[in-house]
């Protein structure tokens, strides 16, 4: 194989310095990035690009989802730290899951309810009626069913 010669180098080095200057985009000719974008690459935003327009119907934005009451049986499990469920009366299992609003703590290791003052009201067996939101966006480790973000909880 013959060995390169130095123009080569020369030749290989200006060829990889045209490829990265082209790479970098337009330098207005002045050698330095220009802060502003050229005339030919300002695009205006059209339908739903404009600012503050999604292109949706404002009549039709997503509601919040309206609460539900579920009554059933609690139930739990020290799958990945714990998880707290309710088989609801229909066969529907819920995830519970603590809400902002919640009146009560969910304490999944020990898979009790209790109250704000620490006082357990309901534990896995338990007949209870859960107040919340179904939310089936949340990711959980659990994924033992649908989600129920709790507001409230009472013995049932």
């Amino acid at each position: 194989m013959p060995t390169p010669t130095p123009m080569r180098h020369v030749l290989v080095g200006l060829l990889a310095a045209l490829a990265l200057s082209a790479c970098a985009g337009d330098t207005g000719g002045s050698g330095e990035l220009d802060d502003q974008p050229s005339a030919s690459a300002t695009v205006a935003p059209t339908g739903s690009e404009v600012p503050g327009n999604s292109g949706a119907d404002p009549s039709e934005t997503t509601a919040a989802p309206d609460p539900v009451t579920v009554s059933g049986v609690l139930g739990g499990s020290n799958l990945e730290g714990g998880c707290v469920w309710l088989d609801a009366e229909d066969g529907t299992r819920y995830e519970l899951i603590g809400g902002p609003s919640a009146s009560v703590a969910i304490d999944p290791a020990n898979q009790v309810i209790a109250d704000t003052t620490g006082t357990v009201i309901a534990e896995a067996g338990d007949a209870v009626e859960v107040t919340g939101t179904v939310d089936d966006g949340l990711a959980t480790f659990c994924q033992v069913g649908e989600n129920l973000v709790v507001d409230s909880i009472s013995a049932g």
